[in-house]
């Protein structure tokens, strides 16, 4: 394939042209196995590696070109060169490394090693290195072609002094958009057809949103724009097929029903945090139509979300990320949840990310990298992540920004249907804005939300880019820092009664027992919450624990005979004249005398 395009020259083309006269023996590594844009009598052509090599040679005055690869194949593709090899073998061996000894003709041998164990072609490597350090012409040189740079022996730089090693990089956006112009009219056709500067845009933008992609995914591209039918100007559709195939389709299924159930849901589970609740809502609707990055003009490769939950412990983060998992995946399996805690030593980074095959073991996938190649559609939560290790940290900013990173394997990992969350429980309504200094530890008093959203925002940009050193980092974050408030009076009752129908709930599910209970179970719990000074809803479930669940646990286990279907928990004591808190429960016994009791204990008193 060619056409006169105006090509600029890859970089790793540029180098290896330079130096195809001075350097003797080349390393290329990398992307090898991709298409490659040449440039040859004022056209561009696309051609594979071995196509490329001769044909740069040719162009060059080399006159024999010889191929050898682990499959102990043999080939000279030019029949002249075929001719002035058979004149320097005249045993007809096949030896390639008498093309290095022969001193009448520039020759090049290209050499491309298929796996590490390549024992066979490194053995012609040796022996060519052995001639061609020698006699010979000035000009022969030797090409060996990689997989990865890892996988060229070290004796190779340490012995041999001209080596010249070049690593060829993924396609650059400036080669993406050349090779998308060659191809474009193999794309399924546009109607109306496309004029030729709406193209011309829609090709820029197609090749901006195709970063990690080789030039051989994009031939790929056109058969599934052929196959469904899709044009090239709805190139989003085609790159999200291409890397998620049907998942790509979890988000086209949200709808406005979605948003007005997930707002009722949120509001329901989460008390007291509705500018939260609605601030995050917003983030989402603009995720679901792929308007995520936009502004950064990366709206394809950036994760559909990024969401920063900072705020004091207990007041409903982590219970916010659970929501919204529910809400727009259902399939518990594709919320993935890491305590950073656990990921906080050395060697955090590995078991998240993966690491790369060495001498002692295979390459392996870390446990992000296994859910994301998984489940592409994925809810990512990197718990208190102020705890992550630095190098955690250090691989974050390429996820947020770029969209994707390289696999231990080499392959590349696209987060670009991902939501991905934070949470942290850094900062506090204490600190000082402007001349104005705030600590509610000393005057008992709660600042208004806006003040404490300000100090919590300033405690998390502080810690990330004077603490942890990664103002890098922080920046990706942007505007997308929800701050959650404190757990304030009114809420309490709120909270109080939503965790009581949970245990009701439970116990039903559990023992098969039907529990109620009056206001005044209710009320007491809200006072003992009040009197202990919890500000979290963690704190308001040990209370509960304490006053409720405890001493109903005990009748459960200690009562004689069959337990009633129906209790009714008419009342919670606390036992008088004791050096700690104590509870009993009173059940009524669902007879007609409203006046029998049951009291149960949280302790057995006869041992005080």
């Amino acid at each position: 394939m060619n056409t006169q395009l105006f090509c600029k020259q890859s970089h790793w083309i540029s180098s290896l042209t330079h130096f195809l006269k001075i350097k003797r023996i080349f390393v290329l590594s990398g992307n090898i196995n991709d298409t490659v844009l040449y440039e040859t009598n004022q056209t561009v052509k696309t051609m594979e590696i071995n196509q490329f090599l001769l044909q740069l040679l040719i162009d060059n005055d080399y006159r024999i070109v010889v191929f050898h690869d682990d499959n102990d194949q043999f080939v000279i593709p030019d029949a002249s060169h075929e001719q002035l090899f058979d004149k320097i073998d005249n045993e007809n061996s096949r030896d390639s490394s008498l093309l290095m000894k022969q001193d009448s003709y520039p020759g090049a041998l290209i050499l491309r090693f298929i796996s590490e164990q390549s024992n066979p072609t490194f053995d012609i490597l040796k022996k060519a290195l052995a001639q061609l350090s020698m006699t010979g012409h000035p000009h022969n040189m030797i090409v060996c072609l990689f997989d990865t740079p890892k996988s060229v022996p070290t004796w190779l730089y340490h012995n041999y002094a001209t080596v010249h090693s070049i690593d060829i990089g993924m396609p650059s956006e400036n080669d993406r958009q050349l090779f998308l112009s060659l191809i474009s009219d193999q794309f399924y056709p546009s109607e109306p057809l496309l004029s030729n500067d709406e193209k011309s845009g829609c090709i820029k933008q197609f090749a901006r949103i195709t970063q990690g992609l080789m030039l051989s995914e994009l031939q790929i591209l056109t058969n599934i724009s052929r196959q469904y039918q899709i044009s090239i100007e709805r190139f989003h559709q085609l790159v999200r097929h291409y890397k998620f195939g049907t998942q790509s389709e979890s988000w086209a299924s949200i709808d406005s029903k979605t948003f007005s159930h997930a707002q009722t849901m949120l509001k329901d589970r989460i008390k007291g945090q509705d500018e939260v609740i609605h601030a995050v809502i917003d983030t989402l609707k603009r995720a679901s139509i792929g308007l995520s990055g936009i502004s950064a003009g990366n709206q394809i490769n950036a994760p559909r979300a990024v969401l920063f939950f900072a705020g004091p412990t207990g007041v409903g983060k982590t219970e916010m990320a659970r929501c919204i998992a529910d809400i727009f995946f259902g399939d518990q399996a594709q919320l993935f949840r890491m305590d950073m805690n656990e990921f906080s030593e050395t060697g955090a980074e590995p078991r998240i990310f993966g690491a790369p095959r060495t001498s002692d073991q295979d390459a392996m996938d870390g446990c992000l990298i296994r859910q994301v190649s998984q489940y592409p559609a994925s809810m990512i939560v990197f718990e208190n992540i102020e705890s992550a290790h630095p190098t955690v940290l250090d691989r974050l900013p390429k996820i947020l920004t770029d969209g994707f990173i390289t696999g231990p394997k080499g392959n590349m990992i696209f987060f670009s249907e991902t939501i991905i969350v934070f949470t942290s429980s850094i900062g506090s309504a204490q600190g000082k804005i402007g001349d104005k200094k705030y600590d509610f530890t000393e005057t008992g008093f709660m600042p208004k939300y806006e003040i404490v959203k300000q100090l919590i925002h300033m405690t998390v940009e502080d810690h990330f880019k004077i603490k942890l050193k990664r103002p890098k980092l922080f920046n990706c974050l942007g505007d997308n820092i929800f701050v959650f408030d404190f757990i304030r009076g009114p809420v309490i009752p709120e909270i109080i009664k939503k965790m009581v129908q949970d245990v009701i709930k439970s116990v039903a599910q559990r023992t098969g027992i039907t529990i109620s209970c009056s206001d005044n179970i209710l009320e007491t719990i809200h006072e003992s919450v009040l009197r202990k000074d919890v500000h979290g809803a963690r704190g308001i479930a040990n209370v509960i624990e304490h006053v409720m669940i405890n001493p109903f646990s005990r009748y459960i286990f200690d009562h004689q005979g069959p337990l009633a279907e129906k209790l009714d928990i008419v009342d919670i004591r606390r036992i008088p004249n004791q050096s700690f808190e104590l509870y009993e429960i009173v059940i009524g016994n669902n007879d007609d005398d409203d006046d029998d009791y049951d009291i149960l204990h949280d302790v057995d008193l006869t041992n005080l």
